[in-house]
Formats: structure tokens, sequence, C-alpha cells
């Protein structure tokens, strides 16, 4: 592996790591706390759950051994972490980097199991991206949107209620500082919504959500091409998502694939 790919792996699993904690201090923030947010930035990767949500799609860590190797004790305390709070589901995701080689065995050994999933990493350099379309049905969205970003992102990851605590979880970031989401309607109802973050010379893109009856029309392509062309403007060099992997190499995304993770899952 070159260092400048080794490099940018390090860069882009620190980057989507704070990202991800700065989601719960976003739910954290919300009046009363309803998730029962909780976030520890004592060590890297952030430590954080929800009281209120107990998923390994919530309780996942990423980031694990990239800064820096990670240790017996720090798995432990991750561990530890999520079990002192009734946490039952956790998933580790491992990259390329992640250091020392005997951190998957370590996880073994604290009970958790490799998944056969293994998401892949894609990113696009902007470079060669145009102006943003003149003519993208794609909006920028704000906070009076909050409750109609909820309630999509709750009807297509599978949780019915638009007032429950997914919604919120959904909901927490919209109009939080560096969050910028993007929809698209058809009339006065939302039908696709996307999330960017730039942070510094890096943009991730995640909670992304189109409606069943609005999938295959090109919703997503309007809208990945409206943030990647504001990536472009706001001085990123590389946007980032993570795909499964039979995705990572469809010719509808404008990506490359990069790496893939392994996941590691613990049911307490």
């Amino acid at each position: 592996m070159g260092q400048a790919r080794r490099e940018l792996m390090v860069a882009l699993e620190l980057h989507e790591s704070e990202i991800w904690a700065d989601c719960f201090e976003a739910a954290a923030a919300m009046p009363g706390n309803p998730l029962g947010a909780v976030v520890q930035r004592s060590m890297t990767p952030p430590l954080h759950t929800l009281q209120a949500l107990d998923s390994p799609d919530i309780n996942r860590v990423v980031g694990l051994g990239a800064g820096m190797p990670a240790t017996r004790a720090q798995v432990r305390a991750i561990v530890d972490f999520h079990r002192s709070r009734g946490r039952r589901h956790l998933r580790v995701e491992l990259s390329p980097v992640a250091a020392p080689a005997e951190l998957p065995a370590w996880l073994i050994d604290e009970g958790f199991e490799l998944d056969v999933a293994s998401p892949t990493k894609i990113i696009r350099f902007t470079h060669d991206v145009g102006p943003p379309p003149a003519d993208t049905p794609v909006r920028v969205l704000g906070p009076e949107h909050r409750e109609v970003i909820a309630a999509l992102n709750s009807l297509v990851w599978g949780d019915w209620s638009a007032t429950g605590p997914a919604a919120t979880w959904f909901g927490a970031t919209v109009g939080v500082e560096g969050f910028r989401h993007y929809g698209i309607f058809d009339g006065d109802r939302l039908v696709s919504v996307g999330v960017m973050v730039v942070k510094g010379e890096l943009a991730w893109l995640g909670f992304g959500a189109t409606h069943l009856r609005y999938q295959d029309r090109g919703l997503r392509a309007a809208s990945l091409a409206l943030r990647l062309a504001h990536a472009r403007d706001l001085g990123c060099r590389v946007v980032h998502a993570e795909v499964q992997t039979r995705y990572s190499t469809s010719p509808k995304l404008p990506f490359e694939p990069f790496y893939e993770r392994q996941l590691y899952s613990l049911t307490c």
C-alpha cells in the first residue's frame, strides 16, 4: 500500500469518526436530550451511544486503530462503555489501516463476530467536478424542514413512526452548523434527502433516503451532483461515502471504490 493511499485512508476514517460523534452531540444538545445521548471524547475514536435506541447502526465504532494503534484496554473500554449503559448491540468497523494486526483477534476474544457484510468506502476527487446544475430540482433545506426530513428517513429505514426516537435521531442534525441537508420535493412532499458535512479538505455524505415510490428516477444522482459541486466550491478535495460493496462499482455512482471495511458485531 502506497504512503499517500494509506494517509488518505487514515484521514477518511478519522474524518467520519469525528462527524459521527458530532451527530451524537447534536442529539445531546436537543432540549431535554430526549434520546439520552452520551458522548465521551476522552479517546480516539470518541465513545457515544443513545439510551433511546439500541442498534448496531447507532452503536457503531469507526476509526478504531486508524490514527494510532489500538490497545486491548481500549477495546475493553469500548465494550464496558456500552454494557454499562445497558446497550446490547455494538459494531466495530475496521479499515485496512486499523492497527495493530492483533486487533481483530482482540475483538473476537471480547465476543465479537465477523459479519458477512463488508461495506465499501467510495471516494470522489473534486478537481474535475463541474459547476452546480442550473436546472436542478434539489434544494438546500433548513430547520423548518426538520420534521419532514425525520419522517422520510424513518419511513425509508424501517421505522414507521414519524415522532419516535428514530425520527428524533434523523432530525437532530438539521440546522446544526456544518450539516447541510439537501432535498427534492414532489409538490409539498419531500421525497428524497441527503446530507453533506465538509471539514477542511474532506466532505462526508450520509443519511441518504429516497421514498420507495420515487426510486430509479434519477433523484439520487441529482442530489449527488449538487453536493459534489458545493463540496468543490467549499474547498473540499475529496468527497467520501459508504455503500454496500455490491453497489460500489455501479456506473450510476460518480465515485470510485477505495477500500472495504470489516464489520465485527457484538450482542451482549
